[in-house]
């Protein structure tokens, strides 16, 4: 409690790794914003998040590992991550209980450029593709707290992407990303980087 009362007395955010049921409860009631991947959530957790408005970050895709995470992680710690993935079901429980969920794919060990694959597996499990791309877009700039961000209005920050298609007919257009805009400048036109883009959080946010 006293960390998240700190965190948030600065303005910050606290996000809590938790897996099980009692982890969550607990998380929750300290008062955390999002509980991250939170396979093991019951519905008691679920009804706690919801009434308190925590949001879930699900990390789908760790289930979902590639051949490369395999070899790095060993076969059976990574399909360890499948099994726990599908005797949880939780992103479908919580998506139809009506928690909040945000878009994540714990990259540490999922690889960074695949972040897209999200899309497709939060779909799979029964996700709309429109609530995939608010996932993403004004869920994860809500649970951020970052009012110009996850919007495309007057005087939002002018971070934006591109693709062929509609991803509304199809999600998996978001892995084919064809342009980039990060703060006005554009960063990618027709598949090619055109500009370095500096991503330093202080100069972005």
């Amino acid at each position: 409690d006293a960390i998240v009362h700190a965190a948030h007395q600065r303005g910050l955010k606290v996000a809590a790794h938790a897996y099980t049921a009692p982890a969550i409860i607990d998380a929750v009631e300290a008062g955390v914003d999002s509980i991250e991947h939170g396979y093991l959530v019951d519905d008691a957790g679920l009804r706690l998040m919801k009434k308190a408005g925590v949001f879930l970050v699900p990390t789908l895709t760790i289930a979902r590992p590639p051949s490369s995470v395999i070899r790095r992680l060993g076969e059976q710690r990574a399909l360890g991550a499948v099994r726990l993935r599908d005797e949880a079901a939780a992103f479908e429980r919580a998506y139809h209980s009506g928690v909040r969920i945000a878009f994540g794919t714990d990259s540490g060990i999922y690889p960074h450029g695949r972040n897209a694959d999200e899309f497709l597996v939060m779909v799979e499990k029964g996700m709309s593709t429109q609530d995939a791309i608010r996932s993403a877009t004004t869920v994860a700039a809500e649970l951020l707290s970052l009012d110009d961000a996850g919007h495309l209005r007057p005087g939002d920050r002018a971070d934006l992407i591109a693709v062929s298609g509609d991803p509304l007919d199809d999600i998996s257009r978001l892995q084919d990303v064809e342009f980039v805009m990060k703060n006005g400048h554009i960063a990618k036109r027709d598949g090619e980087v055109t500009t370095a883009i500096d991503y330093r959080l202080e100069q972005s946010y």
